[in-house]
């Protein structure tokens, strides 16, 4: 309904949803599509303190699955409790109320039933909490491995436990007793952002603000108050590296916002690859900007323009030390994209950040301008047949699926196979003879110059920024008509 609503119809509307006892709960694809589209803020959850239903979601099923049908029917026994059985066949005065015992939902699950799902639950939601609080940290050592998976119960005489297991089960039906008595009480609200601030104090004055303002919050044990302070930390974590990276973008360095500029960016983990030659004795290291190189790219594309071939094609001939130069800017780039992707993939960058405006910008350029040369440069080492007869498109780097896939997203577009970045790298298949016959060259021939019109009339694609494959596409035209 989101995405529906929010993208695809651009509706505006604010869409809420709020549960109690039953909070939206998915696999990391779920909560980083959740972030990443800014939905978070469209849902409110509400969970007791003791309510076992929003924790037996983390557990395995395999672990409660015994007790799980008595469990289940427990909770549809609270739901619609049944004290008499009526037909509505006839009129009422032909009714009679046929008694049904009245069960005593405390006791339709057993102590050792009660107490064997609520230790199951509680041990494996323990377990995946600290398990992603362990990961969050980005420990260096092998230390998670040699942790064991075991527990060591230790009996309490003084403790009903079946009684609190009872109670968890009982605690998913009290919402609204809660709300009728005491509100949602908003005002002692914590912002958990801010934990740090409230929980390592040295001097313990915020610490007892909060106490005394927000109980639950230092209600909490030691391990949830740790798993809290990990996901904080993990957030600047991300934040911080979106920092670093915005530093080296044009806009951001110089503190100017000019309308005109389109926003780029540049990995920020390059520093060894860019210091500045002309002052080796500076410690300091200079980063360049991305636009920079971007331009010194479009003026070596308009320069090959100018003379007999495109700069496709002087890119794969390497005549010039102008070609020379490309290249070393190809690898440049090369570096720079694959170590954000591999930043986005180690989700160690906020999750609205591969839908951010200005990346979504900088990175159609960089693949439109740029996939091209690695095709060529793919195919000038005719590494498809050192590489087991594969095609370019079989080992296409990440760094352009992942920017393509951008794009895609931000205009709400079904993914594409062939686009406009490298459809030459078909076009260079075809150029094989032994590939495909030539009625099946001429056809798909045919197919990618329909998809070249179709995308040079598209107003979201910069026609200077696209290499539209005059020069190898001529080439394969006349090979085929000698055929």
């Amino acid at each position: 309904m989101l995405d529906e609503y929010t993208r695809k119809r651009k509706i505006r509307h604010p869409i809420g949803c709020v549960t109690f006892g039953s909070p939206l709960i998915g696999d990391r694809t779920v909560s980083h599509a959740v972030r990443r589209e800014k939905w978070a803020g469209h849902f409110t959850h509400f969970v007791m303190e003791h309510d076992i239903v929003p924790r037996m979601t983390l557990a395995p099923k395999t672990s409660i699955q015994e007790h799980l049908s008595d469990i289940l029917q427990f909770f549809q026994q609270k739901v619609k409790p049944v004290t008499t059985q009526k037909s509505h066949r006839f009129p009422k005065f032909f009714n009679k109320k046929t008694p049904v015992r009245t069960i005593d939902h405390d006791q339709s699950v057993d102590d050792n039933q009660a107490v064997t799902f609520f230790e199951n639950v509680l041990i494996n939601t323990s377990t995946v909490a600290n398990h992603d609080a362990f990961d969050l940290m980005e420990p260096t050592n092998s230390l998670k491995d040699k942790l064991s998976a075991d527990f060591v119960k230790l009996p309490n005489e003084d403790q009903d436990l079946a009684k609190f297991a009872h109670e968890s089960l009982n605690a998913n039906f009290r919402y609204e007793e809660e709300l009728k008595n005491n509100g949602l009480q908003l005002v002692k609200m914590v912002d958990l952002k801010h934990l740090n601030d409230h929980l390592l104090t040295s001097d313990g004055t915020t610490g007892d603000t909060v106490r005394t303002s927000n109980k639950a919050l230092f209600e909490l044990t030691a391990s949830a108050k740790w798993c809290l302070l990990a996901v904080e930390e993990a957030e600047k974590r991300k934040l911080k590296n979106m920092d670093q990276i915005k530093k080296s973008m044009r806009k951001y360095k110089s503190n100017e916002s000019e309308s005109t500029t389109k926003i780029k960016i540049i990995e920020d983990r390059l520093d060894e690859m860019h210091k500045d030659k002309s002052n080796e004795s500076e410690s300091t290291t200079k980063i360049k900007i991305i636009e920079d190189m971007l331009d010194k790219m479009h003026k070596y594309k308009e320069k090959a323009r100018q003379g007999t071939t495109d700069y496709y094609e002087a890119f794969k001939l390497q005549d010039k030390y102008v070609d020379f130069k490309a290249n070393v800017r190809r690898l440049e780039q090369a570096k720079i994209w694959d170590v954000i992707v591999e930043i986005v993939v180690r989700k160690d960058l906020p999750d609205e950040f591969e839908v951010w405006d200005e990346l979504v910008v900088l990175a159609t350029e960089f693949r439109r301008l740029y996939e091209p040369l690695d095709i060529a440069n793919y195919y000038r080492h005719s590494k498809g047949d050192d590489n087991k007869g594969l095609s370019y498109m079989e080992v296409r780097p990440k760094r352009y699926k992942f920017t393509q896939r951008w794009y895609e997203h931000a205009n709400v577009m079904g993914f594409e196979l062939l686009s406009e970045s490298n459809f030459v790298a078909e076009v260079e298949e075809l150029m094989k003879p032994e590939k495909k016959t030539v009625e099946e060259a001429r056809k798909d021939f045919e197919n990618i110059k329909d998809k070249v019109r179709m995308w040079k009339s598209d107003e979201k694609i910069a026609y200077k920024d696209v290499f539209w494959g005059g020069s190898i596409l001529s080439k394969l035209q006349e090979k085929l008509a000698e055929a």
